[in-house]
């Protein structure tokens, strides 16, 4: 399968606690999304020519101090650091779920 930000949506969506989706949009979890491969790019995890100088695996907690840092520039998102930890765990699982 190929990866579908439409369908990572909805699947974030899903995955989130019950009532917590509700106070916020599609396009504040497309944000935490484009954060995450914001990250993937920086840590050379998109890089076609992967050698042994590319990065092995993912720093799972490393990602989610980068998603934060970058999110909480955003003083108006209504996201909370529980709703951007349940949303980059969701993309993450999304991701394994089209591999």
């Amino acid at each position: 399968m190929e990866y579908d930000e439409e369908a990572a949506i909805a699947y974030v969506r899903q995955q989130l606690p019950e009532g917590s989706c509700e106070r916020f949009d599609d396009d504040e979890i497309l944000n935490v999304i484009d954060t995450v491969w914001d990250y993937y790019d920086e840590n050379g995890f998109l890089d076609l020519d992967l050698d042994d100088d590319g990065p092995d695996e993912l720093d799972e907690a490393d990602l989610l101090v980068y998603v934060k840092k970058m999110m909480a520039k955003d003083r108006r998102s209504p996201l909370t650091t529980e709703d951007i930890e349940a949303i980059v765990k969701a993309e993450l699982d999304y991701e394994d779920s089209i591999e």
